[in-house]
């Protein structure tokens, strides 16, 4: 049994009591397939973003390391010929 059964049929109240309890009812519903449905597009492109930003990290770090690494050979190079 429901808590407050007996008092909804007591007092008559069954029809208003269903009928707010639809209302409300549609209206989580409508609420809840908009947050489904807004949920669904937004992982795809939240994970297209994050594969986005680790392809440009890797762009810029490879960028970064291969300066200083020729820039490292290059001095390496140097001291072999001094030598």
């Amino acid at each position: 049994m429901i808590n407050g059964q007996k008092v909804v049929k007591v007092f008559c109240h069954e029809e208003k009591a269903k009928e707010a309890f639809d209302k409300i009812n549609d209206k989580l519903l409508d609420e809840s397939y908009k947050a489904n449905k807004f949920a669904n597009i937004l992982m795809p492109v939240l994970v297209a973003l994050g594969n986005l930003q680790y392809v440009l990290v890797a762009i810029v770090r490879r960028n970064t390391y291969d300066y200083r690494f020729y820039k490292y050979l290059n001095r390496a190079y140097s001291f072999i010929l001094a030598t």
